[in-house]
């Protein structure tokens, strides 16, 4: 009877110690599932914030373009104005003069 109530006992530890083992398992299982997702999760944001460097420096591109050409047509209407006006005052000179 002492035999059987010390290897039921036995049993009992060495189930005991598959548990413990099983649940150091799953929680080293959980946790490396948990940096994969983090590490997943890093990156995305890593490539969103590479992808918003990327649009916001062609749109400084698109934007300096712009300006620069918007400055060349004001320019180009600059001189079209003054070009009218010295028509303008030479034709009212010559009328004056006549």
């Amino acid at each position: 009877m002492e035999g059987l109530i010390q290897s039921i006992k036995k049993a009992e530890e060495e189930a005991e110690e598959i548990v413990k083992k099983a649940k150091e398992r799953a929680e080293k299982i959980v946790k490396g599932a948990e940096d994969k997702r983090k590490e997943a999760f890093l990156k995305k944001e890593k490539q969103r914030e590479e992808k918003m460097a990327e649009a916001v420096g062609k749109a400084k591109k698109r934007a300096a373009i712009s300006c620069k050409k918007m400055d060349e047509s004001l320019k180009e209407k600059k001189r079209d104005i003054e070009e009218r006006f010295k028509k303008g005052s030479k034709k009212a000179r010559d009328i004056l003069w006549l």
